[in-house]
């Protein structure tokens, strides 16, 4: 039956994408292009060259890591796409929007450059093979014989651009999901019970991540006297914002987003260097320490009890400098990172689904 207690919506908004892109095209050999006695054993060793510039492709790259960058801090990752948080769906889309005409702005650049992108790739692989000590003992004919072989060789391997113009691409689409509505009651309730079922999945997936992200930040922590400003922000737009803008899901996650907030409320009071060893960053150490195992977080989130407990907080020490506190026989950190597997199995959606 479908958990009332934890009933949400009744549709998901999800976000479907793709990009497609190339980061280098191969390498080859001197045997890839036809050589062979010819050339010295020491050079058909030792020679291979892209033959087209991997510097050219690298814009494209870094968009998909911005894209993924993006959506790891709005949406959460299921089998049926990237759920959005409804209330977001314009922002969203307008960023991915943005992201996706920078890419194609990318696109128009490279094909305007493209032939003699791959004129100065041949010259500048020739030049570098009539560079080897062997081929310059070579006579002035035989150097250049080999020189145009190698030219001609080069110009064949390289890909025209209708290639490379289909080998990148950049599309998204949005979809609403929810259960089909029949005048069979009985199949109606168990659609309704597949969706709640994916919802739950969707739910144990976010705290994995949560989980995932509480460890890298405790990391951090644990290896520094002082709290960076950026690791706050960490918590801030990839654990709190996320959670808050996804817990539609599960009213379970309610709690954890109060409690996020209360534990980052005294280090917005600091004004200065925050030090590892501080009260300000007490509760935010202890609710990153349950964060980080996510069966310890599920648990007190499925039992309703307090995420940060008092008898789990440090006593508060004397907020001192890294100098100062090489004088005292006190730790380092007052975070303990424990081991987090990164190894998510995601569960298989049950129920028939619709698309509109």
């Amino acid at each position: 039956m479908v958990n009332k207690a934890n009933e949400s919506e009744s549709n998901l908004t999800v976000l479907t994408w793709h990009i497609s892109s190339i980061s280098s095209v191969r390498q080859v050999s001197l045997k890839d292009l036809g050589f062979g006695s010819d050339i010295p054993k020491a050079v058909m060793a030792y020679w291979k060259e892209h033959v087209v510039s991997t510097d050219a492709l690298k814009p494209f790259g870094r968009k998909r890591k911005e894209l993924t960058d993006y959506l790891a801090k709005h949406t959460q990752r299921g089998k049926l796409g990237e759920v959005v948080p409804p209330k977001k769906i314009k922002k969203i889309e307008g960023d991915i929007y943005r992201i996706q005409q920078d890419f194609l702005r990318e696109k128009e650049k490279l094909k305007a450059l493209w032939p003699t992108m791959c004129e100065e790739q041949v010259a500048g692989i020739t030049k570098r093979f009539l560079e080897y000590k062997e081929i310059q003992e070579m006579s002035d004919s035989e150097r250049k014989k080999l020189a145009d072989k190698l030219s001609s060789a080069i110009k064949r391997s390289q890909p025209d651009w209708g290639y490379i113009n289909g080998q990148i691409d950049f599309t998204y689409e949005f979809h609403n999901i929810g259960y089909v509505v029949t005048d069979d009651e009985e199949l109606n309730f168990r659609l309704q019970s597949g969706l709640s079922r994916t919802q739950q999945g969707l739910y144990g997936e976010l705290l994995k991540s949560v989980s995932i992200k509480a460890s890298e930040v405790l990391e951090k922590l644990h290896k520094n006297d002082v709290v960076n400003r950026r690791t706050i922000g960490v918590v801030e737009d990839y654990i709190l914002d996320k959670v808050n803008g996804l817990s539609f899901l599960d009213k379970r996650l309610k709690p954890l987003v109060e409690s996020t907030r209360e534990a980052l409320a005294p280090l917005k009071e600091v004004k200065g260097t925050i030090y590892v060893n501080s009260s300000a960053i007490n509760k935010l150490a202890a609710l990153l320490t349950l964060m980080s195992s996510t069966a310890r977080l599920e648990r007190r989130l499925d039992n309703g009890e307090p995420l940060i407990k008092e008898e789990e907080l440090q006593k508060p020490k004397a907020e001192t400098s890294p100098a100062a506190a090489k004088s005292a026989p006190t730790p380092k950190s007052v975070v303990k990172v424990p081991k987090q597997s990164t190894k998510v199995t995601p569960k298989r959606p049950t129920g028939l689904m619709a698309f509109s």
